[in-house]
């Protein structure tokens, strides 16, 4: 009796973690939660990804003067039948991070909110990233 409740309970798992895998699309812009993933539904290959983690927010919040306009760092996981790590970046409040390649594809920071706010705490839960992926371009010889 505890092995198929044990069972049942696996399976039950099983089935409400596939339900909330999200798809994204190249080209247009995936918001995510910590810890959520998606898939790619038009890409050559079989991609997805996943908001790990953050690994520093230092943003000057909103309603402080600072002598530094701090950065966010996030980790993306990329998984394409191997999973690599790639860190992005924002510097302040700048409404676009950096890119990182990674297999033929551009992963560009767009954005991390909510935005600090000076005497406010940010609940995990209400935390969302947002990432723009894109087949590379090819880059003629200059």
């Amino acid at each position: 009796m505890q092995k198929f409740i044990l069972i049942l309970v696996v399976l039950s798992l099983s089935i409400v973690s596939c339900s909330k895998k999200k798809a994204f699309q190249l080209d247009t812009p995936i918001s995510l939660a910590m810890g959520e993933s998606a898939s790619c539904t038009n890409c050559a290959e079989k991609m997805s990804i996943s908001f790990t983690n953050i690994m520093e927010d230092s943003r000057c919040p909103t309603g402080t003067n600072c002598v530094w306009e701090g950065k966010a760092v996030i980790r993306l996981a990329v998984n394409m039948g191997k999973i690599q790590t790639i860190e992005l970046m924002v510097k302040g409040n700048n409404k676009q991070g950096n890119t990182k390649s990674y297999r033929g594809y551009d992963f560009t920071f767009q954005t991390l909110s909510p935005y600090p706010k000076y005497g406010e705490e940010i609940k995990t839960e209400d935390i969302r990233f947002t990432v723009l992926v894109q087949k590379q371009r090819n880059r003629g010889k200059v």
